[in-house]
């Protein structure tokens, strides 16, 4: 299954429980389907997102869906991945938007965009 944004980026999701541990993910604005952050988490997923609603008042209310991004090749790490997809999808509340513009020449952009 994929998800694809405003932009016709598309991405290529996993299955997901709040139980999940290490993955990335992407929340998405559910009236726009305008991206408004992605992370990743080595903690279960509920966990994580208790803890960034205690931190955000954004996301107090849970206007979003959850896409969770199926995993990169072997070759690429987590924090590449959520990167590359923090620089093409260019979400909302992502502050650290700014400082990875290496990845905008990176080889990893082709094992996130995947048409399907």
């Amino acid at each position: 299954m994929t998800w694809e944004s405003n932009d016709g980026f598309k991405v290529k999701t996993a299955r997901a429980t709040c139980c999940s541990k290490n993955i990335v993910y992407i929340l998405v604005d559910c009236s726009t389907n305008e991206v408004l952050y992605v992370g990743q988490t080595c903690q279960r997923l509920n966990h994580r997102l208790v803890g960034n609603r205690s931190k955000n008042s954004w996301m107090k209310n849970p206007n979003y869906f959850i896409v969770p991004v199926q995993g990169a090749p072997e070759a690429v790490k987590k924090i590449d991945l959520e990167q590359v997809l923090i620089q093409e999808l260019k979400p909302l509340k992502n502050k650290q938007r700014d400082y990875f513009w290496w990845n905008c020449k990176s080889n990893y952009s082709n094992a996130t965009n995947q048409n399907s």
